[in-house]
């Protein structure tokens, strides 16, 4: 495992930039490797880009952090095929819309 954390600044003109090491296995790197477009693509780039496939608002609003984590594991255990147990909240107009409904199931023989 590499274990780097350090930071420190460049500076470039009036502008300061920090960079950060962060801790990777080297196959997480040669697998970030893998995502480039090109071989001056940087890791932040790459890592900016997998993070844009999680949403930050939908059209209810904008997403907790909490709930950006739990889609995220959510798409990661779907995708290894387990099943996704989901708890939903309702009030109770929407409770009462639901109980409402005329919900019938059939089932055909093959």
């Amino acid at each position: 495992m590499i274990v780097l954390y350090h930071i420190y600044n460049e500076y470039m003109g009036e502008n300061m930039v920090s960079y950060a090491s962060i801790q990777t296995y080297p196959k997480t790197q040669e697998m970030l490797a893998k995502l480039k477009e090109s071989k001056n693509e940087t890791y932040d780039e790459i890592i900016r880009k997998l993070l844009e496939l999680i949403p930050k608002e939908d059209e209810e609003g904008e997403c907790t952090d909490e709930f950006r984590i739990g889609l995220l594991n959510a798409r990661i255990e779907l995708k290894k095929g387990k099943k996704i147990a989901w708890k939903v909240e309702l009030s109770q107009e929407a409770f009462r819309n639901l109980s409402n409904l005329n919900l019938t199931t059939s089932r055909k023989n093959h």
